[in-house]
């Protein structure tokens, strides 16, 4: 059994019930790894697990019978240090799907709880999984939306390095533009940026080149946070008015470059003005 990466089980729950909480406890589950890193065919999910069952467990995907442990973890709150699981998934794994989420007793390999599951749609991975529990039903479950407090930049950066800037897919790519801004680039009001430290002074392991979607390879440190984020808007603005930009290779220069020309095309000079501002504003 230990060789097993994704193990099925075919015995039925024990469910134990207590005074706070109803837990199911099933033979020991050996979750499939999830190896970091996105593609064409990948997307990243994030979750947060609002401190419970933190030390000695770990939160896996699950769907149907099947288990997947997260592909890494990323300091995100500011200023409470909370980290936050995520999960570079298969496409074809999660979407159309029923996905929960499962508590994992690392001790035992046995699952401590069960988090019921919810159909996977476009645009879902663009959120925070939740976890809530309710202490009058002991009801537990999880929901997707946004980030509500001031996050790290390196956390934003680690966010948007989970997207292509040149893809049109909603899954991964500057289609989900909006909702990586809303749900995960988080502001207080509509002018003042809710992120510690700067976007642009991190830097994120990204594409050199359209082709190396197909094989995931990526150059490390290649392009600041602010400017991947920059494509991405530019991307889907253009999209928005007509055929989308096509980048051939993500050089900084480049990219710096290609960037300013599309928002002047495609948002006129004004547009570029307020980007200036922005790029220049202070980030507390």
């Amino acid at each position: 059994l230990n060789n097993k990466t994704n193990f099925k089980v075919d015995a039925a729950p024990i469910e134990v019930t207590t005074g706070y909480q109803e837990e199911v406890n099933y033979a020991p589950v050996y979750p499939t790894n999830l190896p970091e890193g996105i593609n064409l065919s990948k997307l990243r999910i994030w979750v947060e697990r609002r401190d419970h069952y933190m030390d000695g467990f770990t939160y896996l995907l699950r769907i149907g019978s099947d288990y997947y442990r997260p592909s890494g973890y990323h300091e995100a709150l500011q200023p409470t240090n909370a980290w936050f699981p995520f999960y570079d998934i298969s496409i074809s794994l999660v979407n159309g799907a029923d996905v929960g989420l499962s508590v994992l007793n690392d001790s035992n390999n046995e699952i401590a709880l069960d988090i019921p599951a919810q159909t996977f749609v476009p645009g879902d991975n663009s959120k925070v999984w939740v976890v809530n529990y309710d202490l009058g039903s002991g009801a537990w479950s999880y929901t997707k939306g946004k980030v509500i407090k001031k996050i790290y930049n390196t956390f934003g950066a680690k966010v948007l390095e989970g997207y292509l800037s040149c893809s049109p897919s909603i899954h991964n790519g500057y289609a989900a533009y909006e909702l990586v801004r809303d749900n995960f680039i988080v502001r207080s009001g509509t002018d003042h940026w809710n992120i510690y430290g700067d976007l642009g002074s991190v830097n994120v392991d990204d594409f050199a080149n359209v082709s190396d979607y197909e094989t995931g390879t990526r150059t490390a440190n290649l392009v600041d946070a602010y400017t991947k984020f920059l494509m991405l808007e530019a991307n889907y603005d253009a999209s928005q008015g007509g055929s989308p930009v096509q980048y051939t290779n993500n050089n900084q220069t480049t990219i710096t470059i290609m960037v300013v020309l599309t928002i002047i095309a495609v948002l006129g000079i004004s547009y570029v003005g307020r980007s200036s501002i922005r790029k220049k504003r202070e980030m507390n």
